[in-house]
């Protein structure tokens, strides 16, 4: 809670600037510190319509989270609706659990099996439907589950609440449910007693248990996507609003005005790169990309690449080279439009991970395929992270799409577009002294 009267007293005591003033004026009215706000505008630190701005500002900023939230709260409710349906429709007996063993859900075969009582099995405590010498199998079982996110044993002994004894499989899952306060498990049951065929039915079933908690962890991962995408499509947006809204104030002053819509340039081609990112992931899930096959010339395209870059490269204390071997021929057949799209793509995450030093990209012949190596001097990637390199809507964690920005598409959409062409990427790197990704093409000699 903020203490209103000391904030207020400090405005009168502390020698803050102006400005400085005003931003904390205009917090503090965001935050209900309506004191510290009249104070400032009394004492001319601050402005009324400043003031009515922000809060229109903060208005529809909120009206646009609220709509997010109202988003992501439908796509889970339908997430979980179709949960419920995959769990009832089970033909095998499932139960779900929490952390203490107290069931929480049962479908109705677990309720014909167990003999459990009609609509009062809900807090039932389900150790007690295990046999007394495998109690310490299901404690072990619940450990790991937890720990590893799933498990199973074989021949287990379960009771019905009549006393009947059932040898059975028990697979359990963890239900990657993060929004409560704790975990909840689903166990599904394989009654080995009679026959023992429907063990090849629970695998499957478990199949579809495991590639649903990948399919909610994708969701959560796009969920995230989605939140950095909002960022960082508004960010390059406001920019180049705010920067024309100078550029019309000052059309009298050419500096200035050729200074704003310059930099209404640079967030244009910013905003335009993350929305073709976008469309270019799209069209390649929707398998609407296809490769042309028409010569090519090698030493232009790469030329041409090395050139782009060199905008960027300048902001830094950067060097960026081309190496061509002599054995690279100097036209192929093949697609310019991806074959520059995969090497830009690699080229500019060099430069973006890269502070200082150098960035090579290398081109050879080797064994009847064209190489390009893009290498770098830059942060490097950690060996944990390599699993998620071509992981879409993924950068190697948060932080990079915190500091470097991007929408963590660029790997994905030309890993996609190398395997259209029958080509791979692949990665080296070290940690803290950079990386160098291949690509590598088979060639086919322009006639």
């Amino acid at each position: 809670m903020i203490d209103k009267d000391t904030t207020s007293s400090n405005l009168e005591r502390e020698n803050h600037p102006d400005r400085d003033i005003h931003q904390r004026a205009l917090k503090a009215l965001r935050t209900g510190d309506f004191d510290f706000a009249l104070k400032a505008i009394q004492n001319g630190q601050a402005s009324i319509p400043d003031m009515v701005e922000d809060l229109k500002i903060y208005q529809a900023e909120l009206l646009m989270q609220n709509e997010e939230l109202k988003q992501n709260q439908l796509k889970t409710e339908n997430a979980m609706r179709r949960f419920v349906s995959l769990f009832d429709s089970l033909p095998l007996p499932a139960l779900v659990i929490d952390e203490l063993g107290i069931i929480m859900e049962c479908n109705d075969v677990a309720v014909r099996m167990f003999g459990l009582p009609n609509k009062q099995w809900h807090s039932y405590f389900f150790p007690r439907l295990i046999a007394k010498e495998d109690q310490n199998r299901l404690r072990k079982l619940l450990s790991e589950a937890k720990d590893i996110g799933s498990t199973h044993d074989s021949l287990i002994h379960m009771l019905s609440l009549e006393g009947e004894r059932f040898i059975v499989d028990l697979y359990i899952v963890l239900l990657p449910l993060k929004s409560q306060d704790t975990n909840n498990l689903i166990v599904t049951i394989v009654d080995q007693t009679d026959n023992i065929a429907q063990k090849n039915a629970l695998e499957l079933n478990h199949r579809d248990m495991v590639e649903l908690q990948a399919a909610m962890h994708l969701a959560e991962t796009k969920s995230r996507f989605l939140a950095n995408m909002s960022h960082e499509i508004r960010t390059p947006l406001n920019a180049v609003l705010g920067f024309a809204e100078l550029g019309l104030k000052f059309l009298d002053n050419i500096e200035k005005t050729h200074n704003a819509f310059s930099k209404i340039l640079i967030s244009g081609k910013h905003l335009l790169a993350l929305v073709n990112d976008i469309l270019d992931l799209a069209k390649l899930e929707e398998g609407k990309v296809t490769v042309e096959r028409l010569p090519i010339d090698l030493f232009h395209l790469l030329s041409e690449c090395i050139e782009i870059c060199q905008n960027e490269v300048r902001k830094k204390p950067l060097t960026i080279e081309l190496n061509i071997d002599d054995n690279l021929p100097h036209t192929a057949l093949g697609d310019r439009f991806r074959l520059s799209q995969i090497i830009m793509n690699l080229l500019s995450n060099a430069i973006k991970f890269t502070e200082r030093g150098q960035v090579t990209l290398r081109a050879y012949l080797q064994n009847s395929h064209l190489k390009f190596e893009i290498c770098d001097t830059g942060i490097g990637i950690l060996p944990e992270h390599f699993a998620s390199l071509f992981t879409p809507f993924q950068q190697t964690d948060n932080s990079s799409t915190r500091k470097y920005g991007g929408t963590g598409l660029g790997l994905v959409i030309s890993k996609n577009l190398a395997s259209l062409m029958n080509a791979t990427i692949s990665v080296n790197s070290t940690y803290g002294q950079g990386s160098c990704f291949t690509l590598s093409v088979p060639y086919h000699p322009a006639q």
